[in-house]
């Protein structure tokens, strides 16, 4: 079996790697979809790969999973089912798609000791390997030495396989590849040593340019089939749930309502005036622990008015001598209250 290899450019828009447009209209010509069924992406962006592969067939639900709302706000408008959440907190039925377009983050996984570990386009093949159905097909994009990397995987659980690079203008810029393979469905799976040793080869960027075909090259001779699957899938949600819903539930919640009225602001209305005259020192204790704080008005309305208080805090430094004769620099804390009172006539304030 011949092994050739695709590199993309990836476009770089708001900090995340695009699939160029060329690459779709390439791919779309390899890909074909006959039978009613479910594809997938798990780092789906704003969707328009996924589109332009399947979004033509009214018998696919395509589904996407993406970590930035204002990209998955837009993947919405044009996939069936988009999830607003990081791919690790997905619940997700095993083997329900037929399908995957696996475009992941280009980055290392840091360990909880805070040391580079693997790369997370191998950790997110495993996962999407589970979510595959058996004889569906992977297009998996990533640079050219993650093939390497992902070696085992590949050469273990895939069969009729493709790997084509770039085409050349694109290849130099970015480095990049793309895997074809079905799935096996044998469910002992052994690893082919002839992948093994092809896909090793892919830590030398000149192997890959010379020797492997650019993705061009196959349209038109490559074709893959799509087999068919449920196009609802059973179960495709997050366990952290999206704000929107976090908030509806909180709302809906029976100690909500009490809550939200001991956090509410305090409106103290006097009924009448006190017995005792308070002076201005006595306001401000009681501006300065809270227990005035905000709008005034009489019982019937009248001499609406609004009184602020504030508490200023600060250092006061004095010199003493002392029986010997030297000095001792004393810092003590000073605090004042200033007051505003503020009426529709005049602002005025007490300090």
């Amino acid at each position: 079996m011949e092994i050739t290899s695709k590199t993309y450019l990836s476009e770089l828009m708001a900090g995340f790697y695009a699939t160029p447009d060329q690459v779709g209209a390439q791919l779309k010509q390899i890909f074909q979809f006959t039978n009613p069924g479910a594809v997938f992406d798990p780092t789906c962006g704003k969707g328009s790969i996924l589109n332009t592969l399947c979004g033509d067939y009214d018998f696919i639900e395509t589904y996407g999973v993406e970590i930035e709302k204002g990209r998955a706000d837009e993947a919405k408008q044009v996939l069936n089912h988009v999830i607003n959440a990081p791919i690790e907190s997905m619940r997700i039925s095993n083997e329900s798609f037929s399908f995957i377009y696996l475009n992941p983050p280009y980055d290392y996984e840091i360990s909880d000791a805070g040391k580079s570990s693997e790369r997370k386009e191998v950790i997110e093949l495993e996962r999407s390997l589970k979510y595959l159905a058996p004889n569906g097909v992977l297009c998996y994009v990533v640079p050219y030495h993650i093939v390497a990397a992902a070696a085992k995987i590949l050469a273990t659980y895939f069969s009729e396989v493709q790997i084509v690079r770039f085409d050349n203008d694109l290849f130099e810029d970015y480095k990049q590849c793309i895997f074809i393979g079905r799935k096996k469905t044998a469910s002992k799976k052994s690893t082919n040593s002839n992948f093994m040793e092809v896909f090793d080869l892919f830590k030398n960027e000149n192997f890959v340019f010379e020797k492997i075909k650019t993705l061009s090259s196959i349209v038109g001779e490559v074709t893959y089939d799509i087999p068919g699957t449920n196009p609802n899938i059973k179960l495709f949600t997050s366990r952290i749930g999206s704000k929107e819903e976090n908030i509806k539930l909180i709302k809906q919640h029976s100690a909500f309502e009490s809550i939200k009225q001991a956090l509410a602001p305090r409106v103290l209305t006097l009924d009448s005036q006190p017995i005792i005259n308070v002076s201005q020192g006595q306001m401000g204790l009681l501006l300065a622990s809270g227990a005035i704080n905000g709008v005034l008005e009489e019982k019937d309305g009248k001499n609406h008015h609004i009184v602020q208080g504030l508490e200023i805090v600060s250092k006061h430094v004095t010199k003493e001598r002392l029986e010997d004769e030297s000095i001792k620099t004393v810092e003590r804390t000073k605090r004042e209250v200033s007051v505003k009172i503020i009426t529709s006539e005049f602002v005025r304030k007490l300090q």
